[in-house]
């Protein structure tokens, strides 16, 4: 085993370990199936079931990984963990692999219960679990550059926040506004929707829509690694 598995298999055990000690994290992670079961069965307009599903989902996917793995860093430094791991070597991706693979599966599994309580077909299963780990790799490393360059746990929400709002409102006003229209073409939530309902609708996503989609999470993934390693190095230095 390598070192970079054997450090990362640490971290992993003290990271599922942490996520169950914060009581306010776990409540945020339940906020996006009660939103789904009010959704359906308390909505006087009823949606359809695919559009639901990526409603809630979409909200787990912003919210999950900009504002929970934020905190979840920020908690770290706080208590000088953060500091400790940078003075005995432990790498930006040994680092930031960890929390990315528990916060992941934590987001997943709040899917599945979105999708169970939704009632969706299970046979989408498998490309629903795609797509929103597509779209949601570049969130992730935008919530660790979050979590890096934020003081403490309080001060996440005011860079996480208005991040959440930029990249959900396009999506849910392009109804309404050309110009909202426009810029959630450059938006990963919204190509991780226009992946879902492609799939959905049993279209091949390797055509030219869907390749533009796959481009653009690509490349929001590499702005967002490209956050968390420049955020990491000033943390390294300013630490």
């Amino acid at each position: 085993m390598t070192r970079f598995a054997k450090t990362t298999k640490v971290l992993l055990k003290k990271d599922f370990k942490d996520a169950f000690r914060n009581i306010n994290m776990g409540i945020m992670l339940l906020l996006p199936p009660l939103f789904a079961a009010l959704f359906r069965f308390t909505s006087v307009i009823p949606l359809p079931g695919n559009y639901l599903l990526m409603l809630v989902s979409v909200m787990a996917m912003t919210m999950i990984p900009l504002s929970y793995l934020a905190t979840i860093i920020a908690e770290e430094k706080e208590k000088n963990t953060l500091r400790t791991l940078m003075l005995a070597g432990v790498s930006a991706g040994e680092f930031i692999t960890s929390k990315v693979i528990v916060v992941w599966v934590l987001m997943q599994f709040v899917n599945v219960l979105d999708y169970l309580v939704i009632g969706y077909s299970l046979s989408m299963l498998p490309a629903f679990f795609l797509v929103t780990t597509l779209g949601s790799v570049s969130l992730l490393m935008l919530g660790a550059a979050i979590g890096v360059l934020s003081k403490d746990q309080m001060s996440t929400s005011l860079i996480s926040v208005p991040v959440m709002m930029a990249l959900l409102l396009p999506s849910t006003m392009s109804m309404m506004s050309p110009i909202f229209e426009t810029i959630a073409n450059f938006s990963p939530v919204e190509h991780t929707i226009r992946l879902f309902f492609m799939l959905d609708e049993g279209q091949n996503i390797f055509t030219r829509d869907g390749l533009l989609g796959l481009l653009v999470l690509l490349v929001w993934t590499l702005l967002g690694l490209g956050a968390y390693l420049i955020a990491y190095r000033k943390r390294r230095f300013d630490a």
